[in-house]
């Protein structure tokens, strides 16, 4: 399809997720390095719950990493949402969600994080570039990947490790416990660069096999 003729709609305009991928991934890494400084003070206290000097950057880490996750959580959003924008241009027309259906379940704690996955993993298999020109194939027939659940199930753990207190540990559990959790939060941080990453090249490659054009990456 010509440039030109992709200009006249709007719907099926398709732009390059990479630079959104670039960004999330680059707060991606952020909060990985944050974990990791954190993981290093509950180390220390492990030791020695006494050094207060730790136990304070440890807490001032902590609210650093939460703004990195609020962040994060909004670029995720919109890199969601240019990847299923993108997905009519690319030959997908029968993905959408209800929008009432949507709206209840990016409401509802939890719950949103597992239908983030779903919509990654759904424009994974939409995105199958070996398909590009395959018009009466189902993209549900597509290879699903297992990398937005690994990662929804990685970051749901950190956050209960991390942000649940457990009273019933004991201070060394309990900092044992944030300790693993940060540990978990930085492997999750690697899965979702991984995703995020692959997906948009393989939109990319989807999109060059249908000859949909180069225009601008959505968001700008």
């Amino acid at each position: 399809m010509a440039m030109s003729q992709i200009a006249g709609a709007a719907t099926l305009l398709y732009r390059s997720p990479a630079p959104r991928a670039l960004a999330l991934c680059l707060l991606a890494v952020a909060v990985a390095i944050i974990a990791v400084m954190i993981l290093h003070r509950l180390l220390i206290l492990l030791h020695d719950p006494l050094i207060e000097e730790v136990r304070r950057s440890a807490l001032l880490l902590k609210k650093v990493e939460c703004a990195a996750l609020a962040g994060l959580c909004c670029v995720l959003l919109h890199y969601i949402r240019g990847v299923r924008d993108n997905l009519a241009p690319l030959g997908v027309s029968d993905a959408a969600w209800p929008a009432a259906t949507a709206a209840v379940l990016w409401l509802l704690p939890v719950i949103n994080l597992l239908f983030a996955a779903l919509l990654l993993r759904e424009a994974w298999q939409a995105s199958d570039p070996a398909r590009a020109q395959s018009l009466f194939v189902n993209w549900r027939q597509s290879a699903a990947s297992s990398l937005p659940f690994v990662w929804a199930a990685l970051f749901l753990a950190a956050l209960g490790l991390v942000i649940v207190p457990w009273a019933d540990a004991g201070l060394a559990g309990s900092l044992l416990l944030s300790a693993v959790g940060e540990a978990v939060m930085v492997a999750a941080m690697l899965v979702l660069i991984v995703l995020v990453l692959r997906l948009a090249l393989r939109q990319d490659r989807r999109a060059a096999r249908r000859d949909v054009g180069a225009l601008p990456a959505f968001g700008r």
